[in-house]
């Protein structure tokens, strides 16, 4: 295998400086052009030819993907109380009767509803100060994609709490396969036909809506399942 070994250097430049240089194509232009064929840049693309094959270069814009940083932190927490609150209530579903497995599944909806209901609630009326904690530099960018990104991404847990009590449910109450069924469609099959679909139709929008579209199709089959089951 052939190895490449190249010069260190030392940068005496701050590391805003040395950013500002390497985050745009046409500031390697000078570097560059006259090094490979075909070179031509502008700031967030670049193109050339190597081995007479053309190499197309863009810089994928990072605002949306610290947005959906601060998007993400949040949702992990409101999924860990409703885990926490299915696998509280297995034990009791495992041990009960059918009538008293169909009370527990009704009481542990209504409050996973009420719980997501109240924290959709509070995201909705403070998803800029909620923001501005994660976007210490006060960029005016990543606010304007986060703060509608989290009021569109939380209104998925209204359909996903109900996801996440029915696969449980079905689990501890010996339908295994309808709760692995849940899962697998809001976890793998759903996910890339919707993301594909509306990304292509609505952009960042269209990220977002991703998981509410996926949840509500799931809970849909979740539904179906709780109403199917045995009463």
């Amino acid at each position: 295998m052939q190895e490449y070994t190249s010069r260190q250097q030392q940068i005496r430049r701050s590391a805003q400086q040395i950013y500002d240089v390497v985050s745009r194509f046409d500031n390697l232009t000078p570097a560059l052009a006259d090094r490979v064929e075909e070179w031509q840049a502008d700031e967030d693309t670049c193109s050339f030819k190597a081995k007479g094959f053309t190499v197309k270069l863009r810089i994928a814009e990072n605002t949306a993907v610290a947005a959906y940083g601060v998007i993400a932190n949040l949702a992990l927490v409101e999924s860990a109380i409703f885990t926490g609150l299915s696998t509280g209530v297995q034990p009791l579903i495992s041990r009960s009767a059918e009538a008293d497995r169909r009370r527990l599944l009704r009481w542990t909806v209504t409050t996973a509803l009420v719980i997501s209901a109240l924290m959709y609630v509070l995201v909705f009326v403070f998803a800029s100060p909620i923001t501005a904690v994660f976007n210490s530099e006060h960029d005016p960018a990543l606010a304007a994609c986060a703060v509608p990104g989290l009021r569109i991404y939380f209104a998925g847990f209204l359909a996903a709490c109900i996801n996440i009590i029915a696969a449980a449910y079905f689990s501890a109450a010996g339908q295994a396969s309808r709760g692995f069924i849940i899962s697998l469609v809001r976890s793998i099959i759903a996910i890339p036909p919707v993301l594909f679909a509306l990304s292509a139709l609505l952009g960042v929008t269209g990220v977002w809506l991703t998981f509410p579209a996926v949840e509500a199709l799931a809970c849909v089959l979740s539904l179906l399942f709780i109403l199917r089951s045995p009463k």
